[in-house]
């Protein structure tokens, strides 16, 4: 169907425009609603050391790595902010 609307004039009707442009906005309010009903079930919680080094290496070394690849493009202050983000 989304191809035939996208290639064709066809108009799609307000009221199913609507819908689904709220259906769309509350998909991932709901999403993260179902993840948190999925952590809630969850009995213990356990760190192993392969866990703790990705989560540091994301946090640590990502930033770093962007600094060092972001630098050579020149970018402007909130451009190299959020590359680095």
């Amino acid at each position: 169907p989304a191809l035939f609307v996208s290639s064709t004039d066809f108009v799609v009707p307000l009221l199913f425009s609507r819908l689904i442009g709220l259906l769309a906005d509350a998909m991932i309010p709901v999403m993260l609603f179902a993840l948190g009903l999925q952590l809630l079930e969850q009995k213990r919680v356990t760190f192993s050391l392969d866990v703790v080094l990705a989560s540091a290496s994301r946090l640590l070394i990502a930033p770093a790595l962007a600094v060092v690849v972001a630098i050579p493009f020149g970018l402007g202050q909130v451009d190299y902010v959020a590359g680095v983000l």
